[in-house]
């Protein structure tokens, strides 16, 4: 695996520097050239802050926190994207609370909500997102109709630096999302078919005693 980080990581950053080096022997940039080297920076900065989150070995405390408050907080940031492709984005958020790392919590819903608005078509895009407690579970499922995930990428999505969005994304996303699955002691499940969207299904037990609570 960390074999695996290295390269990857190698092979990312070269790609991102190259049009700063072909750039390095031009004496006057137009704003063509800005934006190219202001895009690399920008992807080398998102690869480096990734993998400096996907190698982060501290655990941070479980917190209690609300059902409605955590969805509804990162549902607000990506409110621009939703807007900007004409989602349609329906959540169905039972009122509780319940202890988690929170943390952790909010990267798996983030890279799973952002990579189900990243897949679905403009104005025709429909993304669900769940988050309910089932039988002792909090149980959160983000549903989309987009392409779905053909057959022969399935066994690789989880990988790092695995991508098919080209030169838009690190490929450290799904990997992270699997990486704090296991940290909160959760179980992720995924349901693709081609042409018929993606629904990734996290489940994460509930402590003990907190079956019955509720706000």
């Amino acid at each position: 695996m960390l074999g695996e980080l290295s390269a990857g990581l190698a092979h990312e950053l070269k790609n991102a520097l190259l049009p700063i080096k072909l750039l390095s022997d031009v004496q006057d940039w137009d704003e063509e050239d800005i934006r190219v080297v202001r895009s690399a920076i920008n992807r080398i900065n998102n690869v480096v802050s990734t993998m400096l989150e996907f190698a982060n070995l501290n655990s941070h405390p479980e917190e209690r926190v609300s059902s409605e408050e955590i969805i509804n907080s990162w549902l607000s940031l990506y409110e621009p994207l939703i807007r900007r492709k004409g989602i349609k984005v329906s959540t169905h958020v039972d009122d509780f609370s319940f202890k988690i790392n929170k943390q952790a919590f909010q990267i798996i819903f983030s890279n799973l909500f952002k990579n189900a608005l990243e897949a679905v078509p403009e104005n025709e895009g429909e993304v669900e997102v769940h988050l309910k407690k089932i039988n002792g579970k909090v149980v959160l499922i983000v549903k989309d109709n987009g392409p779905g995930i053909p057959a022969k990428y399935r066994d690789k999505i989880f990988e790092p630096f695995f991508t098919t969005k080209g030169n838009s994304g690190t490929g450290l996303g799904l990997s992270l999302v699997l990486k704090y699955t296991y940290e909160i002691g959760g179980y992720l499940h995924m349901e693709t078919k081609e042409g018929g969207g993606t629904k990734f299904v996290l489940e994460v037990p509930l402590k003990d005693g907190e079956e019955d609570f509720d706000n």
